[in-house]
């Protein structure tokens, strides 16, 4: 049962559907925008604050998409002895885990102190997307956690 769970979570590519998704949309949104300005002189006071936290959840996907596909950066350890290649990933798995934890935590946080806030323009609670990080944080946990048991297995 483990293995089977672990094979549907190693193969949900949800960070990459919405990424595609919000990317689309920040696209279409900025397209709508300078249009409507230089072409029609009619100025939209939003969509500059839409397609910046778009970028922002779209950084915060790219946590997990990254960890899933080894895409972040790292360093080839290709030529240490097995042992040492072993002991150095697991360095750097705990590291990022701790970091990927601290940084759940203070967004969780972060969302609670801002709870009352609103943006700016679009009127959108600003916990919302200090949520959506925090989330996205814990699956950049469960990615690393995923990484490591595969990594042990040998796999």
């Amino acid at each position: 049962m483990p293995r089977r769970i672990l094979s549907f979570i190693a193969d949900l590519q949800a960070e990459r559907i919405l990424g595609a998704l919000a990317l689309l949309a920040i696209f279409l949104v900025m397209l709508a925008g300078v249009v409507l300005r230089y072409g029609f002189s009619i100025s939209l006071t939003w969509y500059e604050e839409f397609c910046r936290y778009g970028l922002i959840l779209i950084t915060a996907l790219g946590i997990g998409a990254g960890l899933k596909n080894r895409t972040h950066i790292l360093i080839d350890t290709g030529y240490m002895p097995e042992r040492l290649r072993r002991a150095a990933a697991l360095l750097a798995y705990g590291v990022t885990l701790v970091f990927l934890c601290y940084l759940a935590w203070y967004a969780f946080g972060l969302a609670n102190t801002l709870r009352t806030s609103r943006s700016p323009a679009l009127q959108l609670p600003t916990a919302w997307f200090y949520t959506a990080f925090a989330v996205l944080s814990v699956v950049g946990v469960v990615r690393i956690l995923e990484r490591a048991i595969r990594a042990r297995k040998g796999s």
